[in-house]
């Protein structure tokens, strides 16, 4: 990369482990044994033989939750933020209903908020009335007048970002094509930043 760019982060499965803290709920509720590397789509609700609308209420009600609110750190990520985050400019870019932004941009501070001071939303495509007038991660960043890498576990996201002229990294899930593991994600994200 030519300059430093402003690092945009996805925060859900990539800095917090919420799907597979969601899915150990969920588990647990329904007396079901379902792994985390079982999950090969996001959503997974057909994998879990259930309505895509029973997916996101649980897992909205689960982020409103106790548990959602201490949700898991990604704790491969956050060593990586203690030992290079304060090189660079970071932004958090989630997209999740506006009413279970409280808990996440709470977290966020919480959690990484010595190098996160921006946490933007960004519209899901579920409420197309009430979602934010849905903008997404890939507008937002074509705002930005800036060097960009976004990061986030969605390719459509990635490929969205892409298309702006943005540098994007796929980061490692089951659901997505990714190969890497996570760490030979932080290996490939430390090359491209020259660290």
């Amino acid at each position: 990369m030519s300059e430093l760019p402003i690092i945009v982060w996805d925060v859900d499965d990539v800095l917090n482990k919420l799907m597979d803290s969601w899915l150990k709920s969920w588990n647990q509720k329904n007396d079901l044994n379902v792994a985390l590397m079982n999950i090969k789509d996001n959503p997974p609700h057909e994998i879990l033989k259930i309505s895509k609308e029973t997916y996101f209420n649980s897992l909205d009600d689960f982020r409103n939750s106790e548990a959602g609110i201490n949700v898991e750190e990604n704790s491969i990520v956050k060593n990586w933020f203690e030992n290079h985050g304060s090189r660079y400019n970071h932004m958090a870019c989630s997209a999740r209903p506006i009413h279970t932004m409280p808990n996440q941009a709470w977290w966020i501070y919480h959690n990484y908020g010595q190098w996160i001071h921006t946490v933007h939303v960004a519209g899901t495509g579920r409420n197309k009335e009430m979602d934010y007038k849905n903008i997404s991660k890939a507008d937002f960043i074509s705002w930005i007048d800036k060097e960009v890498l976004f990061i986030d576990d969605s390719e459509e996201n990635v490929n969205a970002v892409s298309e702006t002229g943005s540098e994007t990294m796929l980061y490692p899930q089951p659901w997505n094509s990714s190969k890497h593991s996570e760490e030979e994600f932080i290996a490939k994200l430390n090359e491209k930043l020259g660290l």
